[in-house]
């Protein structure tokens, strides 16, 4: 975001901006950010596709990219360039890697949807946001989008979510605190349900 030649292109100075200061804490540097846009500002970044505040050197970003089994060109965040790279590694959906009940996979399927998603992000081709995975339970067949989950079954549920996301969205000291938040999740999402389930019951 604090990219120096694109301030220098709006003639600002990315001296200028807290929120540019990376040695200063994050909530002081998104505090500085915040405080310095306007309310329209603030709307035009709700959405999936963030609009450019030239003014505050920021660039305009597209928020939806897809990474369900590996980085797919689904959404308008995601393309692949034939001059540069035609595809990236598509694997089973999650029901299907799940159904194999080996954990092993998941794993080594979320280092390679990480490592290329990187790699065509250095390549200019898109952001480093995916909408990815779909940790929803699989609740009823009906629903029409169980293969997108890993099933239903809560201890293996929560292994895939926690190789998968692990692998995609952190890097060392960070997994555990990633892995404590999935299991909160995951006891919070089964307490609810035994609560309700002893309410239909």
């Amino acid at each position: 975001m604090c990219d120096s030649a694109n301030f220098n292109r709006h003639a600002l100075d990315v001296n200028d901006y807290q929120f540019c200061n990376t040695s200063l804490h994050y909530p002081v540097r998104v505090k500085d950010l915040v405080d310095r846009m306007t309310l329209a500002d603030k709307a035009h970044q709700l959405g999936n596709t963030a609009l450019r505040v030239p003014r505050l050197g920021l660039p305009p970003y597209e928020w939806w990219s897809e990474a369900l089994h590996g980085v797919s060109n689904t959404g308008p965040g995601t393309h692949f360039d034939d001059d540069i790279l035609r595809g990236a590694t598509s694997f089973p959906t999650p029901i299907l890697t799940a159904a194999s009940f080996n954990e092993s996979p998941w794993k080594n399927i979320g280092h390679v949807v990480s490592t290329e998603a990187r790699a065509m992000f250095n390549l200019g081709l898109w952001g480093l946001m995916y909408w990815s995975p779909n940790i929803n339970i699989v609740r009823d067949p009906q629903w029409g989008r169980a293969l997108r989950r890993p099933g239903k079954i809560l201890p293996w549920w929560m292994l895939y979510c926690q190789q998968h996301i692990t692998m995609e969205a952190t890097q060392g000291d960070k997994e555990s605190e990633v892995r404590e938040t999935l299991d909160d999740i995951t006891m919070e999402v089964r307490e609810k349900s035994l609560i309700i389930g002893h309410m239909l019951t």
